[in-house]
């Protein structure tokens, strides 16, 4: 296993290393400080976009996607969050975490709600998941915490907070 790791680190490393070389011999400086401040420039600039990144998502898009999967939850009017979990939500949180991923994921093999819904909650779990799987950590905490607030104000907008009720049938 770590010989994969070490192939992977030094073929990564051959441009930068290439072209190191390059500079070096054009500016008459030793290739290991060009490649130095190679990995610092580079290292600042991982920092500024992952910066940028986190205040876009914060300021512009986290509310219009909490607002666009609520949307979707009540023009496909998914269940009561509350049927998925064993108590209510703030005595669950305590001791678990429920994401939305797994809203969707119990909805999905719910077999007392229709067919339209249960595929449109396949969908979204394939997609919220996927999309996080692609994206990296920090992206996947993301998407698992927009998923999350969405479910969230679901449950106190449309159901008030209150705990699931299942429907009596008369025998």
């Amino acid at each position: 296993m770590t010989g994969k790791y070490i192939i992977t680190v030094v073929v990564a490393f051959i441009p930068e290393l290439f072209f190191s070389w390059i500079i070096g011999k054009i500016f008459d400086v030793s290739m290991w400080y060009i490649f130095l401040g190679l990995q610092i420039v580079s290292f600042f600039l991982w920092i500024i976009r992952t910066a940028v990144g986190y205040l876009l998502f914060h300021l512009v898009w986290k509310n219009g996607l909490i607002d666009s999967i609520y949307c979707s939850l009540v023009q496909h009017q998914y269940p009561n969050p509350q049927k998925y979990l064993l108590s209510s939500i703030s005595e669950y949180k305590k001791h678990f975490t429920y994401s939305g991923t797994d809203y969707f994921s119990d909805v999905m093999w719910d077999d007392e709600i229709e067919i339209k819904t249960r595929l449109d909650s396949a969908v979204a779990y394939g997609t919220v998941k996927g999309m996080a799987q692609m994206q990296g950590i920090l992206e996947q905490v993301r998407t698992e915490k927009v998923t999350e607030r969405a479910v969230e104000k679901y449950h106190k907008v449309n159901f008030s907070g209150r705990d699931y009720q299942a429907i009596q049938t008369e025998q």
